[in-house]
């Protein structure tokens, strides 16, 4: 009987695992399936905070910009307008106005047909009101939404290209980076015929004109570049119900003879939407009639709204910028782990002190925080699997057992 025992102990040694798969099932083999769905929640959980709390912070530095410098913005309002001939009653009704302005609610009003215009224009130089802004700038909150856009590819040509789009993260927020430099493939591309744009403004705006600016050419427009465009207002958050603003804006060859780069469409003085949030662009043509249409640089105008940085802001971002700009030059892989995303270098204003780190940014790039977030994700799910062979393992050696004890 001996015997018998001690070579069932030698065949049950020479079929065990080895050490670590003993060690590794002996720390995780009590693991329940009830933990392990705790750990994949609370990965998800974890990524969903990290975002809330990236957006939540860059929220809360534009609403202290604001909050900071609204006496600054209302003291100026108030001393251009005593520099004016205005009664006195007139002038403390107008900065009432102005005060109720941003706490007023707005009512939207539907329109359930489309009506058609009268066309706009291009025009090619405006003597800006200094109450006027891009309403469409990224670095104030605007942003492209994709929802209600048009499918999007890849601005490059290729078939590797066209391929790995998919895969990429989103970049569409390049045409609303109000820039002077347009490289070229940083751009929002679509293969339908007549594409779609939807555009969330900073604020409700009354729409005074757009703008619309290709990468550089002279004489020779590029393929897909936009011809002819209409803009209409979103009076829903679905944009189910639009409101034309111009019709059959054009991104003309030349204008009065000259090559204009940055080309301007009024809004129809009959225009009878109210100040929104959202804007739609149908691109009816393009330039060439191939069939990819690419859009680079978008400006909406609307009522200006000062944002002023105070100097310790203004210090900490020139240092970052100085920073950044050394690395490129000396340390690539250090600057390749910095945040460096597009938004960021626009927003310190770090293209004067480094214009290669401008014209090669990303609108999400690739970082620490982006890395760290995969290694993350790939030792939740380490642990999981870790979790699923021993579980397994348990099962086959309890079927096991039972099997000898029957």
């Amino acid at each position: 009987m001996n015997r018998l025992n001690i070579e069932e102990e030698e065949n049950n040694t020479k079929n065990a695992p080895g050490m670590w798969y003993q060690w590794l099932e002996y720390r995780l083999r009590y693991y329940m399936v009830l933990e392990g769905i705790i750990i994949i929640i609370l990965f998800f959980s974890l990524s969903n905070y990290h975002d809330l709390a990236s957006r939540n912070m860059e929220l809360n530095a534009k609403l202290e910009i604001q909050i900071d410098n609204l006496d600054k913005r209302l003291d100026e309002i108030y001393e251009l307008l005593k520099t004016n001939s205005f009664p006195k009653t007139e002038r403390n009704k107008m900065l009432k106005n102005i005060r109720e302005e941003s706490i007023r609610p707005v009512e939207v009003k539907t329109s359930e047909k489309l009506i058609e215009k009268s066309n706009s224009f291009p025009i090619t130089s405006l003597n800006y009101s200094r109450f006027e802004m891009n309403a469409a700038n990224i670095l104030m909150g605007a942003s492209v939404d994709l929802g209600l856009s048009s499918s999007s590819v890849s601005s490059e040509d290729g078939f590797f290209n066209n391929f790995f789009y998919p895969f990429t993260r989103d970049q569409s927020g390049y045409i609303l980076l109000d820039r002077e430099e347009l490289p070229p493939n940083k751009s929002w591309c679509s293969d339908e015929e007549k594409p779609v744009l939807t555009i969330d403004l900073v604020k409700n705006t009354e729409i005074m004109y757009v703008s619309y600016q290709h990468s550089k050419w002279n004489g020779v427009f590029p393929d897909g570049a936009p011809k002819k465009y209409n803009v209409l207002a979103c009076l829903d958050s679905k944009c189910e119900h639009l409101e034309p603003l111009a019709t059959n804006c054009e991104y003309e060859k030349s204008v009065n003879g000259q090559y204009i780069q940055e080309q301007m469409c009024r809004i129809s003085s009959d225009s009878v939407a109210p100040p929104v949030r959202k804007v739609q662009f149908h691109f009816l043509e393009n330039h060439g009639n191939v069939e990819k249409t690419c859009i680079y640089s978008i400006r909406v105008f609307g009522i200006r709204r000062n944002l002023f940085r105070t100097e310790q802001k203004k210090l900490e971002d020139k240092k970052k910028c100085e920073e950044l700009a050394w690395n490129h030059k000396h340390s690539s892989l250090v600057y390749s782990w910095q945040e460096k995303n597009c938004t960021l270098l626009y927003s310190m204003e770090c293209c004067s002190d480094c214009p290669e780190c401008c014209s090669e940014c990303k609108m999400k790039d690739f970082n620490y925080v982006f890395v760290g977030n995969i290694l993350l994700g790939l030792f939740f799910i380490f642990v999981f699997v870790c979790w699923i062979i021993c579980a397994v393992a348990e099962c086959k050696k309890n079927i096991k057992a039972d099997s000898v004890n029957a």
